[in-house]
């Protein structure tokens, strides 16, 4: 699914994304779900890229609150299918029935290549949304 890795220098990547979650909804610590993102980026030397991600996974904690992993595959439009392991933490407020804002980072590992990602999610967006910016390499 990777391919033959490529040992030329690194390429640094910009991105932008938003993505959608759902997880099991009920009232405990441990959710388990799904997410999926779109992606919009650049690198130099293949220029812009979009993609999306299928991603299953959960996380440990309150709505804002809380760590998560999620492993998924990563369809980019080059052609490339490979899969992707996601890690990521977020703070925010925790009050009930109140569309509160949270922000997060996270790193992503996929085929030899590792990034980082920054992002805001719930408020005017949702619960269940989000949108950021990210690079790897």
């Amino acid at each position: 699914m990777c391919g033959m890795q490529n040992n030329a220098p690194a390429n640094t990547d910009v991105f932008v994304f938003g993505s959608l979650e759902k997880d099991t909804d009920i009232p405990a610590p441990l959710q388990f779900g799904g997410e999926g993102v779109a992606l919009f980026g650049y690198n130099p030397k293949d220029g812009f890229y979009y993609g999306d991600i299928g991603a299953l996974g959960g996380h440990l904690g309150g709505e804002s609150n809380n760590v998560a992993y999620y492993r998924g595959l990563e369809a980019l439009s080059n052609g490339e299918v490979r899969p992707i392991n996601l890690f990521e933490g977020n703070i925010g407020p925790e009050i009930p029935f109140i569309l509160g804002g949270s922000g997060g980072v996270g790193i992503f590992t996929t085929c030899g290549e590792k990034g980082i990602y920054f992002h805001f999610s719930g408020g005017f967006l949702g619960e269940h949304a989000s949108v950021g910016f990210g690079f790897s390499s």
